[in-house]
């Protein structure tokens, strides 16, 4: 796992409502009211993963789905907790200008 921060910027405009519909042997990514999640997709419902082609497809096409699904949260809490890791951080070098602490101890990226 790297240290850099992943750019979130590339995200900003994305649809903030994906739900994942799951139906028989189809996961289907909708973007109420079933628009379509991109302009690659001719198909107007959104994006269908057909689950009667995981052999051809693997295993990690659930999983996928659901990644996908659940992105709008994901970067959501990322932004949060890069946000709460800036104040700590600030916090820290108030703690070592203020008193004279040597924080590099607790330096988490070494």
């Amino acid at each position: 796992m790297t240290q850099e921060r992943i750019n979130l910027t590339q995200f900003e405009g994305h649809e903030k409502k994906v739900r994942l519909d799951e139906h028989g042997k189809n996961l289907h990514i909708v973007v109420p009211p079933n628009k379509p999640v991109g302009p690659w997709n001719a198909w107007k419902g959104g994006l269908l993963f057909d689950l009667g082609e995981q052999d051809a497809m693997g295993d990690s096409c659930v999983p996928t789905a659901r990644l996908m699904a659940a992105s709008p949260d994901l970067i959501v809490e990322l932004k949060r907790m890069y946000k709460r890791e800036d104040e700590l951080m600030e916090i820290l070098s108030i703690l070592e200008d203020r008193h004279d602490i040597d924080m590099s101890q607790f330096d988490a990226s070494e």
